[in-house]
């Protein structure tokens, strides 16, 4: 599992196999057991191998755009960006709506339910987002 981990954070590899080799120590309660954490062989849910999973997961998935700094056109951060750049990370967004109306986002789901209501919220602003550019009216 460890292998995985750092082939995801050193040479760009995807983070599914990162998420399938953590959740191989996760336990029906939600915690993780099973010796993730190499101090506690225990297989019942610990603390501190709940801690180590979400330490790896850290590691891996969630990457930031500008948008997410400045996603309207008088905020703050916006002068930080030049305007093809934002143009640019407006159009990807236009253009990442799914087929169900919906978009989806760029981290590792950790259960049906946090992804439908992730993906509730995201939908929201976005469609904020691209309101607020001009894109939608």
């Amino acid at each position: 599992m460890r292998l995985v981990g750092v082939a995801g954070l050193f040479t760009g590899g995807g983070t599914t196999p990162v998420r399938d080799a953590v959740a191989a120590y996760r336990n029906a309660d939600g915690g993780f057991g099973h010796a993730l954490e190499p101090d506690v062989r225990d297989p019942a849910s610990q603390p501190a191998a709940t801690e180590m999973a979400l330490r790896i997961m850290d590691e891996t998935g969630e990457v930031h755009s500008p948008l997410d700094f400045a996603p309207e056109p008088d905020s703050l951060a916006r002068e930080l960006f030049d305007e093809a750049t934002i143009k640019a990370h407006l159009d990807h967004l236009a253009h990442a709506q799914r087929d169900d109306g919906g978009w989806m986002f760029n981290w590792l789901a950790w259960s049906p339910a946090a992804e439908r209501e992730w993906r509730g919220f995201l939908t929201v602003d976005a469609l904020r987002i691209l309101r607020a550019n001009g894109y939608v009216a």
